[in-house]
């Protein structure tokens, strides 16, 4: 999942270049150190924006006098070097992110409802993956085997259809927002037959 974003994120600091200026405390469970690295992508790098110390055990407050690009930013863990993302869009004054250090993939945003629609989908996302992988290794089967793939492929088209759905909804609830900059990064262009 963190490469599919990486290869959106490239595009998207060229087309955002607002700024925000914004709050962002960090609740992290099961974290026993004091220092937090922030970075964000720019380009084709991943930048290190600031070192964030705790306030106390586990709570970390973020909020630079000078304002901050828009666009995704990770907050890395030390010494593991995992992370997590969440998205600045220069409208969410106040956001708290709750995370497990433990179990990175299961973060809560409040006061952004943008991020909350962000790990929504990144859920969504992640229920559908096994059955896509199952779908393509049965393709994979069929194609070596010379039988025909009629069922394997609608299966997936369907997938996919669900998949372009649940963004088309996201960029029609959020449209401008930087989360959907980051789908229509990703959606294939329609090119017409000649």
């Amino acid at each position: 999942m963190n490469s599919f974003f990486r290869s959106l994120i490239l595009i998207i600091f060229f087309a955002v270049s607002t700024q925000a200026q914004t709050k962002i405390t960090i609740e992290l469970k099961n974290y026993d150190n004091d220092t937090l690295i922030l970075g964000n992508y720019f380009g084709e790098k991943t930048l290190v924006k600031d070192t964030i110390l705790a306030k106390s055990k586990g709570r970390f407050v973020y909020q630079p006098k000078d304002t901050v690009a828009l666009g995704v930013y990770l907050v890395l863990l030390k010494p593991s070097n995992d992370f997590f993302q969440y998205l600045v869009n220069g409208i969410d004054k106040e956001v708290t992110v709750y995370a497990n250090a433990k179990v990175l993939d299961e973060v809560d945003v409040k006061g952004s409802p943008e991020n909350k629609a962000f790990y929504d989908y990144m859920k969504f996302l992640k229920t559908i993956r096994p059955e896509a992988d199952t779908l393509k290794a049965q393709l994979d089967r069929t194609k070596k085997a010379e039988l025909p793939t009629t069922k394997e492929e609608k299966a997936l088209e369907d997938l996919d259809k669900k998949v372009q759905k649940e963004q088309n909804d996201i960029i029609a609830k959020y449209p401008g927002s930087v989360l959907s900059l980051l789908l229509k990064a990703n959606i294939e262009p329609v090119i017409p037959e000649f």
